[in-house]
């Protein structure tokens, strides 16, 4: 019996995975854009990396982040830039942009990015 309630409850799970089809995890690099000292209201805490998948021109966040700016780098130029707001966990990017790129979120003095094809 709990071998079959264990199989029932793994074959729930795994149903209920986003993750699936041909969604792919963005690499991210962490760069710090602002190198001043931390003062009154910057934690000294580490960051979280977030963790974002691409599967076509939609971008999805696996779990909840802060608002970042997302920005579109192809050939040194931004091409596409918005802001998307901390309650949004799917975003699509627009079909004109095309091609490798790279993609950048930022938040506060914290920049991650990484290279994504469209």
């Amino acid at each position: 019996m709990k071998k079959l309630l264990f199989v029932l409850l793994s074959m729930l799970f795994f149903s209920s995975n986003p993750i699936m089809g041909e969604e792919k995890m963005i690499d991210l690099n962490l760069e710090i854009i602002d190198d001043s000292p931390t003062g009154p209201g910057r934690g000294k805490a580490p960051i979280r990396k977030p963790i974002v998948y691409q599967e076509g021109q939609k971008i999805t966040f696996l779990s909840s982040h802060p608002e970042y700016i997302i920005n579109i780098i192809q050939n040194d130029e931004v091409i596409y830039s918005f802001v998307i707001p901390s309650e949004v966990s799917k975003f699509e990017i627009p079909t004109y942009v095309e091609g490798e790129c790279i993609l950048q979120l930022i938040s506060g003095r914290f920049c991650f990015w990484g290279i994504v094809s469209f």
